[in-house]
């Protein structure tokens, strides 16, 4: 594939759905990562991933006033908080990508899903009177990225 096909298939990945189809046909694709291009191939992937976790966070955190009480919603909104943390982890895999940014990435998404699982306990802590839904989100272990 072609540098420019690269980014057109980063662009649909990060504002369309999960797309496993397209990110198996990254997967067996390769590309020449020679000089600036290896630069900017990463800037488009960190941009994409931060991209789409910021908009799953975002969604989540919007309805968490609406949803803290109703543990299924809850629960729901969690799976694909975790969902979408695995898909990113898939994307920071692909083949094509140095192992050294492979590590930094992994580091980068750590950190980012600590991140989440802080922002959401405190943003129900003062919400939850039954303790049900910080509970549920400690419980959840969100920030525990499985290979």
């Amino acid at each position: 594939m072609t540098y420019y096909e690269w980014i057109n298939c980063f662009d649909k990945l990060k504002t369309g759905p999960r797309d496993e189809e397209l990110l198996n046909h990254l997967y067996t694709s390769t590309i020449e990562l020679d000089g600036n291009i290896l630069y900017r191939f990463i800037k488009h992937i960190n941009d994409l991933i931060r991209t789409r976790l910021k908009q799953s966070l975002d969604s989540m955190l919007s309805k968490l006033e609406t949803i803290y009480h109703d543990n299924n919603a809850l629960s729901l909104e969690i799976i694909n908080i975790k969902k979408e943390l695995a898909f990113a982890k898939k994307i920071t895999k692909l083949p094509v990508i140095p192992k050294e940014n492979q590590n930094k990435f992994s580091e980068t998404l750590q950190n980012f899903a600590n991140e989440i699982n802080e922002t959401l306990e405190i943003s129900v802590e003062g919400m939850d009177t039954t303790g049900e839904a910080i509970t549920m989100i400690k419980n959840s272990k969100i920030n525990v990225l499985e290979d």
